[in-house]
């Protein structure tokens, strides 16, 4: 359970570094610019929480609740966000590259431009997700749901997306070189104009039929 104390000094400084908020109930409070570098959120409720500009440095955010919540500008390096709730959640630019997001749930987030290189995103939710412009070169998409979701112009390039569900996708001008696309469903997937060079394929359901080129490798 987080410590009255530290909660007391947030609300009255808009700052507690190396604090213990977790479980703490902040759904709908105003922290933009706040200063919480190295605290435990861990299992919080941050939803609709307006995190704008707020400093989340080596914050642990384990388990949190972060729906229609908004991250814009905010500073996320080293930030611990496995297993979170960031349905609906306004992403917008936001930097993620290597960080931990398995399990997640991103559910109709907004990830625009955003920068998801390298990042652990095995079995995770982006249904209804728009994904317009975001990097996810090298990303682990394994297991991922991504549904429905919008990724025009999105950067997949040697990212795995091995066993992904892809149905409804829209990849229209995506850069999906190189990528694994072993077990993936893409037979509903818009995939007008996107580069399809190099791709791994086994049991890869395509909207032209399936495809087992290299079932062998």
């Amino acid at each position: 359970a987080y410590n009255e104390a530290d909660l007391i000094k947030l609300k009255t400084l808009n700052a507690c570094k190396q604090c213990d908020l977790s479980g703490v109930d902040l759904s709908g409070v105003d922290l933009s610019g706040a200063n919480l570098t190295d605290t435990d959120l861990s299992y919080a409720n941050l939803s609709q929480t307006i995190l704008s500009e707020i400093d989340l440095t080596d914050a642990n955010l384990n388990g949190a609740n972060l729906m229609d919540t908004s991250f814009i500008d905010a500073h996320l390096g080293n930030t611990y966000l496995a297993g979170v709730n960031l349905s609906r959640a306004n992403l917008s630019g936001v930097d993620f590259g290597d960080h931990d997001l398995t399990g997640a749930n991103f559910t109709g987030a907004n990830f625009t431009d955003a920068n998801l290189e390298s990042a652990y995103l095995a079995d995770t939710n982006f249904t209804d997700a728009i994904l317009v412009g975001v990097d996810l070169g090298g990303a682990d998409l394994s297991g991922s749901d991504l549904s429905h979701a919008d990724m025009s112009r999105a950067n997949l390039r040697y990212a795995d997306l091995r066993k992904a569900n892809l149905t409804g996708t829209i990849l229209r001008d995506s850069n999906l070189i190189g990528t694994n696309l072993a077990g993936a469903n893409l037979a509903t997937s818009d995939l007008k104009n996107a580069k399809l060079n190099g791709i791994r394929y086994c049991d890869t359901k395509m909207p032209w039929g399936e495809i087992n080129e290299h079932c062998e490798d």
